[in-house]
């Protein structure tokens, strides 16, 4: 359970009657790259695997040592943010927002910057509420993402192989990792030329490479991309990789 203090202004004239919020809505899509191993494509020596990264959070990173890899798999999901205008000082410590989407009311914040995420479009308004007596006004209902360009949900794109020298390839996963030992041209799905793969260097002595990717995608909203990458671990197997 979650305690918070809240301050009531008392004076000698009720509080008016609340009005709609006046609302500012920016929309935008958010694209993120696939965590799975079957949405990758690779080449000169590069065999990924997954990592789990403590934290507050736990975050996955798809890792590997050497070459290139290149992930196909993308999902889009439409954000939309509001701002809700100031009310008067008479309601400080007394109201709270929500925001109610395709009719599901969300939960209470106590600032009026609000925001909702889904993978298709969606309908939603803001509510401002009354703590004090339960009072609800509301701004009316817009719908989003009719006009965006980007896909939403999962979707798959062209692997980018322009830094590869050698022959692109994909592999099967065996314990969330790539096995050398099953792989097969791309997009052929051919067995791998006779001359083998460069061989990586030993864990010791090299860096992985961490491929992690957010886009943040136009609309008004003003969203803007946001790419992280990292230098992470990874375990490394056979010198002849699918």
């Amino acid at each position: 359970m979650i305690e918070r203090d809240l301050v009531y202004l008392v004076g000698s004239d009720p509080a008016p009657p609340l009005a709609p919020p006046a609302v500012v809505a920016g929309e935008g899509v958010i694209v993120s790259e696939s965590k799975s191993l079957d949405h990758l494509v690779c080449c000169d020596g590069a065999y990924p695997f997954l990592r789990l990264i403590p934290g507050y959070f736990y975050f996955i990173e798809i890792e590997w040592f050497d070459g290139t890899c290149s992930n196909t798999g993308r999902f889009g999901e439409l954000e939309v943010q509001w701002t809700a205008g100031e009310l008067p000082a008479s309601y400080h410590g007394m109201i709270a927002w929500r925001t109610v989407i395709d009719g599901e009311p969300g939960d209470l914040a106590y600032t009026p910057a609000l925001y909702h995420r889904a993978a298709e479009t969606f309908c939603g308004r803001v509510e401002v509420v009354n703590l004090a007596d339960g009072s609800v006004a509301a701004s009316p209902d817009v719908c989003f993402g009719a006009d965006v360009s980007d896909p939403l949900g999962a979707y798959t794109v062209e692997p980018s192989l322009a830094a590869c020298e050698g022959v692109p390839y994909t592999c099967e996963v065996v314990e969330d990792a790539w096995d050398p030992e099953q792989c097969v041209t791309w997009p052929d799905g051919e067995e791998l030329p006779d001359e083998p793969l460069e061989e990586p260097a030993p864990a010791e002595e090299t860096s992985p490479t961490s491929a992690c990717a957010i886009e943040r995608h136009g609309g008004h909203g003003g969203l803007a991309l946001l790419a992280l990458l990292g230098l992470l671990r990874r375990r490394r197997g056979p010198d002849r990789g699918r």
